[in-house]
């Protein structure tokens, strides 16, 4: 409530007040004023450290205002003496230029009443002076205010006490000490193949094979999101996005630590990827993974990738003139009616690389409309002229495939979803049957002209844009199951469809890595 009033006095006469004018100012209804209603806080877990050692930032907002934030987002941006470790949740977006990292959370809308907690571990980097004063901020921003900066405490950089380190081997006089070399081995077992719907119980065992102990550290397993997962032994200190972590203790020479877990398949498949890393403090000492299959009740699994071009049965039509014509020894007759016949049922497919070819005007149109915004679940290759949905949630058998690519390309289930670590994969048609039915059996038919750092467009569920750029492009055969494997530290997307022309003898593959901003 703002109040004002005016007063005039003179000469001539006495003094005159005017009525009070009452004004209300909401700040999240317009006004331009930052609100008051949101808030950020920072808190830190030590507020004096050594060089190497971890601090927690605990961040929480908090919406009290009686509005909805609108696209909320948090950004902390590291002190250049500190190192990004982990978060829970992860960020949005993790980039660094010039030795600065900026860390970005994409709440979204926030309710009235909300919270949204991050825990953010980082390290205090090696080498940093004794005296060193870390700051670090967090700033929360939405679309009705201007942003809003909690600072957390000062945390001050002092050198390790003399007399020796504990853990690690390190010892004392403040001196800063290279890291142990640490050895270990990771042994993950695993059942395979499962069914879709059973329980499977499964472990991750730890063992140090060096000459010195394993100081404490954390195990992470990536579980894919075909896999449900049923209990986890000992509980983790934390379970978010499908990524359980444990707080690992001191690992004597020869000792071992194990985590054992419960798993139920949820779809079918081949080659469902989960990983399992173990750190010491930044430091990767052991990395191990399971490749699995889920069949159905039957127990049957998926034995090759997708066919995404026409099949055997295609090829044995077009050499049925060749053999018919051999025994009447015209072999010029039977190759004209060979090639007749491949471009004959090959028609939709050459049509689709002449129009790439010469049609330049379609493609500017179609390189002009992906530069619209994009609805959800859509994939654009602007260099190639091509935009198309993306099938979700397809099933997982060759029949189911092919049914979901009438109607466009279909996201391989039980790999990463698009924006996220690990890979990406979606398929679709070079060519296909002509009887077949759909409107994209030649999608993908001038894929294998795409170009090593052409630029790769898709949109998830929510509609938010993702940028790759072509890293690598390769022709496997159907049965090379290693281009669906999951590697967690990157965020790939890849593309098939089947090579050569006409044929599904092979599968050409694109491997596009995400742009960070």
């Amino acid at each position: 409530m703002v109040e004002n009033k005016a007063v005039a006095d003179g000469d001539n006469f006495g003094s005159e007040e005017s009525n009070t004018v009452e004004l209300t100012i909401n700040p999240l209804s317009g006004g331009g004023g930052t609100p008051t209603g949101p808030t950020i806080t920072k808190s830190a877990s030590n507020t004096s450290v050594v060089a190497g050692q971890e601090i927690t930032y605990t961040i929480e907002v908090e919406n009290d205002s009686s509005d909805t934030l609108v696209d909320a987002a948090v950004r902390d941006i590291l002190d250049q003496n500190l190192e990004f470790v982990s978060a829970n949740p992860p960020p949005t977006t993790n980039t660094t230029v010039l030795g600065v990292t900026t860390l970005t959370w994409e709440i979204g809308d926030l309710g009235v009443g909300e919270k949204f907690t991050i825990e953010l571990k980082v390290e205090v980097k090696s080498g940093t002076v004794s005296g060193t004063i870390i700051e670090n901020d967090a700033e929360l921003s939405a679309d009705q205010f201007n942003p809003i900066t909690a600072g957390a405490p000062d945390v001050e950089v002092t050198s390790p006490p003399s007399g020796g380190g504990s853990g690690g081997g390190g010892s004392g006089g403040g001196a800063i000490m290279p890291p142990p070399n640490y050895e270990a081995n990771m042994e993950f077992v695993f059942a395979d193949p499962k069914v879709k719907g059973e329980d499977y119980g499964e472990s991750v065992t730890i063992t140090n094979t060096g000459s010195i102990a394993l100081s404490p550290g954390d195990l992470t397993v990536t579980f894919p999101l075909s896999l449900n997962v049923v209990t986890l032994s000992p509980s983790a200190i934390s379970f978010a996005g499908n990524v359980a972590t444990w707080s690992v203790p001191v690992i004597p020479v020869g000792g071992s630590y194990t985590v054992s877990f419960t798993v139920k398949p949820n779809a079918t498949g081949t080659n469902i990827i989960t990983v399992a890393n173990y750190y010491i403090g930044t430091q990767q000492i052991a990395v191990a993974s399971a490749s699995e299959n889920v069949g159905d009740v039957a127990g049957e699994t998926a034995p090759e990738l997708p066919r995404t071009g026409a099949g055997a049965a295609y090829l044995l039509l077009v050499n049925l003139p060749l053999l018919f014509m051999r025994r009447l020894k015209k072999a010029l007759a039977a190759l004209f009616l060979l090639a007749a016949g491949f471009l004959a049922l090959n028609f939709s497919y050459f049509k689709e690389v002449v129009s790439f070819s010469l049609n330049k005007q379609r493609q500017e149109q179609e390189q002009l409309l992906v530069e619209e915004e994009l609805p959800p679940n859509t994939l654009t290759v602007p260099s190639l002229g091509i935009m198309v949905p993306i099938i979700l949630d397809s099933g997982s058998s060759e029949s189911e495939f092919q049914e979901a690519l009438r109607n466009g390309v279909v996201h391989y289930p039980g790999t990463a979803q698009v924006g996220q670590a690990g890979n990406s994969y979606i398929f679709g048609h070079s060519s296909d049957y002509f009887w077949s039915r759909g409107n994209y059996k030649t999608v993908f038919a001038v894929l294998p002209k795409i170009n090593i750092g052409d630029e790769v467009m898709a949109t998830d569920a929510e509609g938010q844009e993702y940028f790759y750029q072509v890293k690598e492009t390769k022709v496997v055969g159907p049965s090379d199951l290693s281009v669906l494997e999951q590697d967690y530290t990157k965020k790939r997307l890849t593309l098939q469809t089947s090579y050569p022309i006409g044929t599904a003898l092979k599968r050409f593959i694109v491997i596009a890595e995400l742009k960070e901003e």
